[in-house]
């Protein structure tokens, strides 16, 4: 079929300039050619003045559309390059443009029901929209068929049916009404409320009159086209605000002389009150599901006004036991918003798109005709008597900060080879998590984001599961299946910013400037200056969406609630604060709306030590320990990156430390092809320049923290995979060698065994413990999707050498957490710096119990690509065991579960390229099982020492390996005299069959 595309150069009234789009013929049909005027004046004005070539993006929306936004037949795929769809400039911001669509190619039996365009410039980056940044669509119409529709007020581009521009007036105001009909050979009509303002006329395709309400409340307006005694209308619905009603909220809605907001449940009765925040506004109505609403606003939902002006509350009846519904606040009669505090949100236009499996039985997106994603957005669930989880591990106990070993998560990427990862297939992986021997879980951003697939970084709600990971019971079920084995939860929270999604976010939508430009050359729309929770600009120059303003009692109250939500209703074990130096108003972002005249702050730099900073996080601190105490406080960290003011004790981040968060210890990083390469990668790399690992250990002159708060890792997921930096930048071949001896994977594991030694928190990023090696600016960059390739443990062709890698790290962290008096100890030194020659990328870390004849660990790795020599003094001579090692020599350089005898403490060890040892000295009566399986397996012990039996004097130590057990299947019953000691560490099992028995 030939492609019917011609330019257009119309003429345009001045009444059509008012209105975004322009068509003719009024009523088109598939094979119709539509003549289209933008301006550009309207909508979002993202092409406002603009003289440039404007394109065109073209598609269809059809009967089998998935939803409003599922383009089909896309005719201009390219969006950010020139293509021969072209508008035509007919005068200031007038662009025309023709089509049929039939130059679609929509096959026979799929019905159009809307072309849907966009106009862009060249690059794409700027896209004229509707004003609510929606697409812009024209309705197409069956051939023949009769049609009436209002044409003022103005049409409104979006989604079928299409809409008109909101009526806004008074009792008494005439407001001028038009509709159109597709043929003259019919009688029209106009109503109000019923009421007959204008015609019959006839032998007209158009009829005009005045619509005069003489109450407050709803109004209907309907436009009637009557054709051989059959009708068809058209209908607009709008709202005239009554008088609000002032009001105290109830008594029930107030706790500590606090407005409750958000909605308000009572057990399980059939009602709700609900609480907005808003002050400076006139009005609010609540739309929604409930009986009599219709999503219109109707005078029984409007809300009443506390007396100081800044609350809105409603209790609304008669509500169906365990029914969601969905709702909204119509604010000012013009502004749509979801309850900031919903527990679940409705997305029209990404919801579609999660697998059944992920979240079942979604509730849908409202399809009632007064509800469009365009003019709603974002829309809020409440449900009454909603089920209620039963926890099982109710015991649970969290680690002591210092002793916490943590694998930070992504959902989507986990457990999934198509990016939909979510917590039940997460939970499905709890042996695998348990299997590692960790003992908490750092879940990547899970709150409500915009879009379904994201790092998370961009939220929207923070009090709402984002439903593409799953729902309320899966994630409660997998934060009650961890607590049962041993496990912490931990969120990642970003309460430093919201991303508006198109002005979606209540906080930003509820006061927005559209005219606000906050950064000098950049584009229109901001927070508006009397937002209560957000700054127009970020004070500080890491802002990359809507920041908040902590010192604001509002913004408080939000995140605070946020933070009682998590600890409450999921049991959390605590959070991690994202880019916690935006917690600041002293500005240091140059010149935007919040720094008038640039650097207006005697605080310069966003580096510098700041107070405000200081007491608004330290009230956080304080709210969360204060409303939620126990034995082991709610975990708080701080993502506190940028400039570190090391080597001073009294920094702002040791501030933080010595107050009792824990903050996050990047160590330092280069850049690299577009990716973060810590220091710890230049180790691996064999690359001696910027390798000094000092700063992990918390009081080094590097940290200078008086307490083990530094949680130091060896890469997150801002930075490049380690083992992807091993291989493609090592230093030579036998480094880059994924499987070779001394090569990738063996690096990476003596990188673990120096970390995980260690005192105080450490975590690694999920996959690094098998050697993940997938670039992390891959595959679109750093937050698309990564393939967690599951086939490296089983199908792989390093597949062994990458289950040695995991077994690894499961061994050093089974030693970390299983010897607390030796790894809590203050009794260390090293060598781990990167200065020339000695000691270089020989790195050495050397830890024990300070107890006379306590056990001792010595680490030593050599990251250079050639043999090293270095002189090591032992903490003591007597017998050493190689408890982790890749040497292929024997006694000192021996491999993993030989033993050597030390004469003398100082010994020279040489060893080969990426050769690394940990040595573990224990007295000769203690007697430690690290194995899986039976008691008599010598293996199964350090030293490869069975304890005697009886055991006259000593100690046996049970700590099997993570997600194995000890089985006493001795012959004889074990005997343990009074002078001896069996302890079973915590979450370790000693399996004792009926028959046998310990005696003491």
């Amino acid at each position: 079929m030939k492609k019917i595309i011609t330019l257009a150069f119309l003429f345009v009234s001045v009444i059509a300039h008012s209105q975004l789009l322009t068509w003719s013929p009024q009523f088109p049909t598939a094979t119709s050619t539509i003549n289209i005027t933008m301006n550009a004046a309207q909508g979002n004005q993202a092409l406002m003045g603009y003289s440039g070539k404007v394109y065109m993006h073209l598609g269809v929306i059809t009967n089998l559309s998935t939803g409003p936004s599922d383009w089909r037949y896309v005719i201009t795929p390219s969006f950010n390059v020139a293509n021969s769809y072209q508008a035509g400039n007919i005068g200031t911001n007038l662009w025309a443009f023709s089509i049929s669509p039939s130059a679609f190619n929509v096959p026979a039996g799929e019905t159009i029901l809307e072309v849907a365009l966009l106009y862009r410039t060249v690059t794409g980056d700027t896209v004229q929209r509707n004003a609510d940044e929606g697409d812009m669509k024209i309705p197409i119409y069956a051939a023949g068929s009769n049609n009436i529709i209002f044409t003022n007020p103005v049409l409104v581009p979006e989604n079928y049916p299409i809409s008109n521009a909101p009526i806004t007036t008074t009792v008494g105001q005439a407001v001028t009404v038009k509709a159109v009909a597709s043929t003259t050979a019919g009688t029209l009509n106009l109503y109000l409320n019923n009421n007959l303002i204008a015609g019959p006329t006839t032998g007209t395709s158009s009829i005009s009159g005045s619509a005069v309400a003489t109450a407050a409340g709803s109004q209907q307006l309907v436009s009637q086209l009557t054709v051989s005694g059959v009708s068809y209308y058209d209908t607009i619905n709008y709202y005239i605000t009554p008088p609000t009603v002032v009001a105290p909220l109830p008594s029930s809605v107030v706790i500590n002389n606090v407005p409750h907001e958000g909605i308000n449940y009572y057990n399980c009765s059939d009602s709700v009150t609900l609480v907005l925040y808003a002050p400076n506004k006139s009005s609010s109505v609540v739309i929604g599901d409930f009986a009599g609403s219709n999503w219109f606003p109707q005078a029984q939902y409007q809300m009443y006004q506390t007396p100081d002006g800044n609350y809105y509350w409603i209790t609304i009846h008669g509500l169906t036991s365990g029914t969601q519904y969905a709702f909204q606040y119509l604010v000012d009669n013009s502004i749509y918003i979801a309850d900031p505090y919903s527990e679940e949100i409705l997305d029209g236009v990404n919801d579609i798109y999660i697998p059944a499996s992920t979240y079942p039985n979604l509730k849908p997106y409202p399809t009632n005709s007064n509800v469009s994603t365009g003019k709603n957005g974002l829309i809020g669930v409440l449900q009454t008597c909603a089920p209620q989880y039963t926890w099982k591990a109710t015991n649970f106990t969290p680690p002591n900060k210092q002793d916490l070993i943590i694998e930070e998560v992504l959902v989507r990427d986990f457990a999934t080879v198509d990016g939909n990862g979510n917590f039940q297939l997460l939970l499905d992986s709890l042996h695998y998590f348990k299997s590692l021997g960790i003992n908490a879980i750092e879940l990547m951003p899970i709150c409500e984001f915009s879009g379904n697939d994201s790092w998370g970084y961009n939220p929207n709600f923070y009090c709402a599961l984002d439903k593409a990971y799953g729902t309320k019971t899966m994630y409660k079920t997998f934060i009650d299946s961890c607590h049962a084995n041993g496990i912490a939860i931990i969120m990642d929270v970003v309460y430093n910013q919201v991303d508006d999604n198109d002005v979606q976010v209540p906080e930003a939508r509820l006061y927005w400037d559209a005219s606000a430009i906050p950064y000098p050359g950049g584009g229109a729309g901001a927070p508006a200056a009397n937002n209560p929770w957000l700054n127009q600009a970020a004070p500080h120059p890491y802002g990359d969406f809507d920041d908040l303003n902590h010192e604001s009692t509002a913004t408080q109250y939000w995140v605070e609630r946020s933070l009682s939500y998590w600890l409450t209703e999921y049991h959390v074990d605590g959070f991690r604060f994202d880019l916690a130096k935006g917690f600041t108003q002293n500005c240091t972002n140059g010149v935007d709306l919040t720094c008038p005249n640039g650097n207006n702050s005697s605080n310069s730099s966003v580096e510098n030590y700041d107070a405000s900073r200081v007491a608004n996080l330290e009230r956080y601190y304080n709210y969360v320990q204060s409303n939620h105490p126990g034995s082991t406080m709610p975990y708080m960290i701080l993502e506190f990156l940028g400039t570190q003011n090391d080597n001073n004790p009294n920094s702002e981040e040791a501030t933080y430390a010595n107050y009792g968060f824990m903050l996050w210890n990047d160590i330092g990083n280069t850049s690299v092809n577009g990716a973060d390469v810590t220091w710890f990668q230049q180790n691996t790399e064999g690359n001696s320049t910027n390798s000094n690992l000092s700063k992990a250990v918390y009081n080094s002159n590097e940290e200078s923290f008086s307490t083990p708060a530094s949680i130091s890792y060896t890469n997150s997921h801002d930075d490049q995979r380690m083992m992807y930096s091993t291989e493609f930048n090592g230093v030579s071949a036998n480094v880059t060698s994924v499987a070779g001896q001394g090569g990738a994977l063996q690096r990476q594991a003596a990188a673990a065994a120096i970390l995980f030694t260690i005192p105080g928190p450490h975590m690694f990023y999920e996959f690094d413990e098998r050697g993940n090696d997938t670039s992390q600016v891959a595959d679109g960059g750093n937050t698309s999707y990564k393939n967690p390739l599951w086939q490296y443990l089983t199908t792989d062709a390093n597949a062994a050498a990458r289950r040695a890698c995991m077994s690894n790290y499961s061994q050093l962290i089974n030693l970390r957490l299983s010897n607390p008096s030796v790894f809590n100890s203050t009794n260390f030194s090293y060598d781990l710096y990167d200065a020339t020659g000695n000691p270089g990328l020989v790195k050495r870390f050397q830890i024990g119990d300070p107890a006379a004849g306590g056990t001792q660990v010595t680490v030593i790795a050599n990251f250079y690509n050639i043999a090293a020599t270095r002189s090591v003094t032992f903490q003591t001579t007597g017998n050493w065991y190689n408890y982790q090692s890749n040497g292929t020599g024997t006694g000192i350089n021996g491999a993993t579960g030989t033993t050597f005898n030390l004469t003398s403490a100082t010994q020279s060890l040489t060893l080969q390229p990426g050769e690394y040892h940990v040595y573990v000295y224990q007295p000769d009566t203690t007697y430690t099982f690290i194995g899986n399986g039976s008691w008599t397996t010598a293996s199964n012990w350090m030293y490869g020492s069975i304890p005697p039996n009886p055991l006259v004097t000593g100690s046996i130590f049970i700590e099997p390996q993570p997600g194995g057990q000890c089985v006493l299947n001795t012959s004889t019953p074990q005997v343990i005299s009074a002078g001896a000691s069996i302890t079973v560490l915590p979450n370790k099992t000693l399996a004792i069959p009926l028959n046998l028995v310990i005696k003491q």
